[in-house]
């Protein structure tokens, strides 16, 4: 009994509808099943890369970003960080974006998200159903690769069609190079602080260049001082710049 009942197992799953789907190879680094009535819109070699469902208006969308190495996360923790941020700054900046799914996984070569979320389509007026999953990889040559591939449809789309979202997320195959650990080594301390400490220097010059334009735009408080172009505010007894020793008498230029 047990042998007919493998022999029927095998039978179901090869006439089954995810049997029938086909692979799809692209970019020469990527794989996913294409399943029934779904079609790819964009050319095989281009992110984004878009798989369309017409009867449905549903859509898969594959975005590829690189970070550098500088800025590579190295633990779980800074992940759970970024994708925080990827929640704040960009979906809850959606209009009517409503949260209901946010989890993770770590698989020591990867790290994948997935997160779902409604929003609304002020045009047409039409409530949206998301479903957003990031894959994780490192390069061998220290840069980390995110693939985004982010479903979406109308909110009433049929259970079948999501059903052929998720299988292609969670088939989809990277089969380019990669490291074992997807995390880079936390050697990049050194470049945050010197990154840190160059913007603090660039705010401190921009703040100082504003106050420099601000003092040559200000009029003078008395009629018995004048202002030089270095800033410095002198009585009019003295004719030169107690500062720079420009004379009263020198053109202002801008």
């Amino acid at each position: 009994m047990g042998k007919y009942r493998l022999i029927l197992v095998l039978i179901l799953a090869v006439t089954s509808p995810a049997a029938a789907n086909s692979i799809l190879t692209l970019a020469d680094e990527i794989r996913i099943p294409l399943p029934g009535g779904w079609q790819l819109t964009t050319g095989v070699n281009e992110y984004p890369i878009q798989i369309f469902q017409s009867d449905s208006a549903a859509e898969l969308l594959i975005f590829k970003s690189t970070i550098d190495e500088a800025d590579a996360v190295t633990n779980e923790q800074e992940l759970k960080v970024s994708v925080d941020k990827v929640i704040e700054d960009v979906i809850l900046s959606l209009p009517e974006a409503r949260l209901q799914t946010n989890i993770g996984y770590y698989d020591t070569s990867r790290v994948w998200f997935v997160l779902e979320f409604l929003s609304l389509d002020p045009d047409e007026e039409l409530e949206l159903r998301h479903r957003l999953r990031g894959e994780l990889y490192r390069h061998p040559e220290g840069h980390q690769i995110l693939f985004t591939l982010w479903g979406k449809g109308a909110r009433d789309v049929p259970r079948p069609i999501w059903n052929d979202v998720r299988l292609m997320q969670e088939e989809f195959v990277y089969f380019g190079a990669a490291t074992r650990d997807v995390f880079a080594t936390p050697n990049r301390q050194n470049w945050a602080w010197a990154a840190v400490l160059l913007m603090l220097l660039a705010i401190v010059l921009l703040l100082l260049k504003r106050r420099r334009q601000a003092a040559r735009n200000r009029k003078t408080p008395d009629d018995h001082f004048w202002r030089c172009q270095c800033g410095r505010l002198n009585h009019r007894d003295h004719q030169n710049c107690r500062r720079c020793g420009r004379s009263l008498s020198t053109p202002v230029t801008t």
